[in-house]
């Protein structure tokens, strides 16, 4: 039988009588977008969680193994027993033009590892830049959109795929696309007066309009289901940015699902939180850490 864990927040792994070998996959947290307060102007957008595995890493019946999973926002790398494994977390944006960078793939610890998509970087107009894609297993993260004139840019899709950066915002009022999903989901839609559009299946949120609109939230493209309750979880893709151009601007699009930036605006979305994911079987033999897909029953 194959078991599939979540593990989230900080603490202690017991390994099951049994099980001598699990594949351990982690997502770092995302990273918020800046946030302005009370005055107008630029607000870049939060990077997303870096994606990292250890295909087959030995373990003891009875043994406890510690781990720590980032929320979203707090820059902490997601690791497993002590920095075996390590994801890297988004970074926050340090400035109104500052976008936070996605977890490089190159400060993993694993047997491989994605980046995580930047966040967008605004231009001269009072708008926020898009939050960054998460890596997962299927590959990098995509950026945010670098928004310029009046309308916010969207946030990036996750996990590598047809995922695509966030649409840059080149001019006019209108709220640009987030980011394409890894099966080919379009993003949420540009605000155009009304509220911007949601990403779906890993596709970015969209960008808020010049009529103070918030950015689209992102959306999380599933991957792993747990064992103990079908409880399903995945890469996030990045949130839209908001509008700033006003006293009364609105907030960045959340980050979606594990991973994703938040936009930025004059109060950041929240960014996704970061996880691992433990799979394992109590039966020796070359099925005993089969694919995401097979997991998933699509394979």
């Amino acid at each position: 039988m194959t078991t599939v864990v979540f593990l989230t927040g900080s603490g202690n792994w017991t390994c099951p009588a049994g099980v001598t070998s699990v594949k351990v996959e982690g997502i770092g947290a995302g990273g918020s977008g800046f946030a302005r307060g009370a005055t107008t102007g630029q607000a870049a957008g939060g990077g997303g969680g870096a994606y990292a595995v250890l295909n087959a890493y030995a373990v003891t019946p009875g043994n406890s193994y510690n781990y720590v999973v980032g929320a979203g926002g707090s820059q902490t790398d997601t690791s497993f027993n002590s920095g075996a494994l390590i994801a890297k977390a988004g970074a926050n944006a340090s400035a109104a033009n500052v976008q936070g960078t996605g977890g490089a793939a190159g400060s993993c610890v694993g047997n491989a590892a994605f980046s995580g998509g930047d966040g967008g970087t605004p231009g001269a107009g009072g708008t926020g830049g898009g939050g960054g894609g998460a890596a997962g297993p299927g590959g990098d993260g995509k950026r945010g959109g670098n928004p310029s004139g009046l309308g916010a840019a969207g946030g990036g899709g996750c996990n590598g795929g047809s995922s695509t950066a966030g649409v840059d915002n080149a001019s006019g009022s209108n709220g640009s696309l987030g980011g394409t999903g890894p099966v080919g989901d379009a993003g949420g839609s540009g605000s155009t007066g009304g509220a911007a559009g949601s990403g779906t299946n890993g596709s970015g949120g969209g960008g808020g309009g010049t009529t103070v609109r918030t950015g689209g939230a992102g959306s999380q493209y599933a991957i792993w289901m747990q064992t103990s309750d079908s409880a399903l979880a995945g890469p996030g893709s990045g949130g839209g940015g908001g509008n700033t151009s006003s006293a009364s601007g609105a907030t960045g699009g959340n980050g979606g699902g594990y991973g994703g930036g938040s936009g930025g605006a004059r109060a950041a979305g929240a960014a996704g939180a970061g996880i691992l994911v433990l799979t394992y079987s109590t039966g020796a033999g070359p099925n005993s850490h089969p694919s995401n897909a097979m997991l998933l029953g699509i394979g």
